[in-house]
C-alpha cells in the first residue's frame, strides 16, 4: 500500500481531505509569502521578460536588495527563468517557468475571492 493510500484508509475521508487541503495550501504560501513576492510575480507575469530596472520603476516602495533575493528565491523554486541577454554589462530578464505560469490561476482565484468579500 502507498503511504497515502495508507493514510487515507486510516482516516475518514473529511479529515484526509482537509490535511490534503491543509498541506497543498501551506506549499503554495511558503513559496509567495515573501514581502513583495506578490508584486514581483505580478510584474513579471504581466510584462514578460522583464528587466530587473523595470520591475524597480514598477513597484517604487521595493529596494534592490529585496528585489534581489526574492528574485533569487523565486529562481531557485523554479518560478520564473532568468536570462542573460549576452550584453556586456550582462543584463537579464525575467519570465514565468510552467510552473510559475501554475500561479496565474491561482492569483485570479484570489482576486475573486477578495472582489467577492471585500
Amino acid at each position: 500500500i502507498k503511504r497515502r493510500e495508507f493514510l487515507y484508509s486510516m482516516l475518514n475521508k473529511d479529515e484526509y481531505l482537509h490535511n490534503q487541503f491543509k498541506c497543498n495550501a501551506r506549499t503554495v504560501i511558503s513559496v509567495i509569502k515573501g514581502k513583495w513576492t506578490v508584486e514581483i510575480l505580478a510584474e513579471i507575469a504581466n510584462n514578460e521578460n522583464i528587466h530587473y530596472t523595470s520591475i524597480l520603476k514598477n513597484v517604487p516602495e521595493l529596494n534592490p536588495r529585496s528585489l534581489a533575493k526574492n528574485l533569487k528565491n523565486l529562481e531557485s523554486e523554479k518560478i520564473i527563468l532568468k536570462e542573460s541577454q549576452g550584453t556586456n554589462p550582462p543584463q537579464y530578464v525575467y519570465s514565468l517557468t510552467e510552473k510559475g505560469e501554475g500561479l496565474r490561476e491561482i492569483f485570479n482565484q484570489m482576486n475573486a475571492w477578495a472582489d467577492e468579500y471585500n
